[in-house]
């Protein structure tokens, strides 16, 4: 520690020569305090994956308490909740069953003992900043650093140029600047004093009271039970170090190692289990698929997630038990996580669908060598979201690493050939449809959610979810709009959620949408009372988004007039509105933040305004024409 010449940041004076007790009444900074908890202090441990608070009560007064510890559950399995409740039971009780506070001597030195390492490490900083130092006077009179080297050393080794500090101390009662600690043979003659002296050390802790107390050494409560006992030890502490300052101002690095080493020696002596006192069982490990209930109870009470979205998660995050097995987060390996994303890449998609693979176990379906797999971006958010939640339990503090971070298979195909857009011979087979032409479509919904999301671009639960009063007349354009929002509840109690802040939104009403009726099925749905635009569409268990069922009557009416349509599907209505405004260059902020994207352009992200309507309707929607 403190090897000379090494480099060490802190805002303590780089004067070498400092003694310690100047070090502490003009600088307030040192190490780490010794009683500070930066893991979960022994006081805290967890069983059956509920934190426990232990407090072992102090043997003298084991037999008038009738027991020697106490336990409590702290009834939450957060270490980020324990911790804090578990710190202040302890300080309570400890301030209550020890009455005053009386610490001993070695509990007081083994406190101060981080006080002089971190110093000790200091020690090798340069003086070159003591030039302009308040302690010298008048920096335009300031000596130069040589001269004040020369001064400290003399200091420190005349001690007879200190002998009458400890009477001028007195007279002063501290509040005069100190420059040194007295010599050994003066602290030794203060311990022969008891009155006179006891005196000296309690003014001695009181004139550093407030940077012990800060720095987090001792409570108010101890300085003032402990006064003399602190005094006495933080003055051999002075001592020693000055010891050690000397010898290695004079380069003697072996004896200054020495001094220090000793000392630390008596502050911290080698500690002995007690065998009375076995440590507490550990804990069981926390399984899995409990740890996905635990991780969506916690997702829910933060607002993180809406309850809707929650089946699809859990079906998502139980893919590692169906594959892996349950089995405890601490035990899951990095090798485990590649096995659970090799086999995802066996797999064939709707497993649990599907009448060829339901009922057969993960083995009987990779025996049947599936021919069509899971794709590329299904894999990744399968291990993406294992690793979400593993990397979630790392931040509360149940792991110390997580097996799945940064892992994922490598998607080497073009976004733009993921799905197609629809040609204009498409959109013609599709919407001449006699469910289209001729009302034959059992909802409302069915027939209007496929055309709004053609000539607006938006996303199929976005359109599924809206309310009456998302869709209305803009009072100073006098156009008609679709606010896309997150607002409000329905009759339920049902909110709506967006995939990203970008979505939030207002997009202009094409013509087409006007001409066809769209404002006049808005005002009959309102006038019934209903909320929801679609109200037919319901929530359940097992189909919590509202755009499922207008998603597979569009696809079946796709399939029907187009075939397999294979990459063609409602999310192509979207990539069809795109790609009419990639084709004629219009891909603009406009575009971008009617489409529901991020603006590039840090001026317009940042300092610009939102695009009003009618800017919007003539710059992007009027110009949208599918002949």
């Amino acid at each position: 520690m403190g090897p000379k010449g090494s480099k060490q940041g802190s805002n303590l004076p780089s004067g070498t020569g400092f003694a310690m007790t100047q070090t502490l009444t003009s600088v307030q900074a040192c190490g780490k305090p010794a009683n500070s908890h930066s893991h979960a202090p022994s006081y805290l441990y967890r069983k059956r994956n509920i934190y426990y608070f232990r407090y072992v009560i102090p043997k003298n007064m084991r037999e008038s308490l009738g027991g020697t510890e106490i336990r409590l559950s702290l009834r939450t399995g957060y270490v980020r909740e324990a911790k804090p409740l578990a710190d202040r039971m302890h300080d309570a009780l400890r301030i209550d069953l020890q009455g005053q506070l009386m610490l001993t001597l070695q509990e007081i030195k083994k406190r101060l003992a981080a006080l002089v390492t971190n110093l000790a490490e200091l020690q090798a900083a340069t003086f070159e900043t003591m030039e302009s130092d308040p302690l010298y006077g008048d920096a335009d009179v300031a000596p130069s650093a040589k001269e004040l080297r020369y001064k400290q050393k003399a200091l420190y080794q005349d001690r007879r140029r200190q002998e009458d500090v400890y009477e001028r101390w007195l007279i002063e009662k501290l509040h005069g600047p100190l420059l040194s600690s007295i010599t050994t043979e003066k602290y030794h003659e203060l311990l022969d004093r008891p009155f006179k002296s006891e005196y000296f050390f309690a003014l001695y802790t009181e004139r550093h009271a407030a940077f012990l107390v800060n720095r987090g050494f001792f409570s108010k409560e101890e300085i003032e039970e402990n006064k003399a006992v602190i005094g006495k030890a933080l003055m051999q502490a002075c001592l020693m170090f000055n010891d050690y300052v000397v010898a290695d101002e004079d380069g003697k690095t072996v004896e200054a190692q020495k001094i220090l080493a000793d000392y630390l020696a008596t502050a911290n002596p080698p500690l002995v289990p007690a065998a009375s006192q076995p440590p507490p069982p550990a804990p069981p490990k926390l399984f899995y698929s409990e740890a996905v209930e635990r991780y969506i109870s916690a997702k829910l009470r933060e607002n993180a997630w809406k309850p809707h979205n929650v089946p699809d998660i859990r079906t998502r995050l139980l893919n590692f038990v169906e594959i892996k097995g349950d089995m405890p987060i601490e035990d899951i390996s990095r090798q485990d996580m590649r096995s659970f994303m090799e086999i995802l890449q066996k797999l064939p998609p709707h497993r649990n669908k599907g009448k060829r693979y339901a009922g057969k176990s993960i083995a009987e379906i990779l025996a049947m060598n599936p021919e069509q797999t899971l794709n590329v971006a299904t894999i990744n958010t399968a291990v993406e979201a294992v690793g979400s939640l593993l990397e979630w339990y790392v931040r509360e503090g149940v792991l110390d690493r997580n097996p799945a971070k940064g892992l994922q298979v490598k998607d080497t195909r073009q976004a733009i050939d993921l799905r197609e857009a629809f040609s204009r011979d498409d959109l013609e087979r599709i919407f001449v449809h006699p469910k289209f032409t001729q009302g034959k479509f059992k909802f409302p919904a069915y027939f209007w959610i496929p055309l709004i999301g053609l000539f607006t671009g938006m996303r199929l639960e976005e359109i599924a979810q809206l309310f009456c009063k998302d869709t209305y007349q803009d009072k100073d354009s006098l156009l008609w709009v679709i606010d896309v929002n997150d607002i409000g509840q329905d009759e339920l109690g049902l909110g709506k959620s967006l995939k990203n802040k970008n979505a939030h939104r207002r997009i202009p009403v094409h013509q087409t949408l006007v001409e066809l009726g769209l404002p006049e099925y808005r005002t009959q749905v309102a006038k019934a009372k209903h909320i929801r635009l679609f109200p037919e569409l319901k929530r359940t268990a097992k189909t919590p988004k509202l755009g499922k069922q207008p998603g597979k009557q569009f696809s079946a009416v796709v399939n029907e007039v187009l075939g397999n349509s294979g990459k063609k599907s409602f999310h192509s209505l979207r990539h069809t509105f795109a790609d009419f405004y990639k084709q004629k260059g219009l891909q603009t902020d406009f575009f971008r933040q009617l489409y529901g994207h991020d603006t590039p352009e840090l001026a317009a992200k940042q300092y610009g305004s939102r695009f009003p309507i009618e800017l919007q309707y003539a710059k992007v929607i009027e110009k949208l024409d599918y002949g």
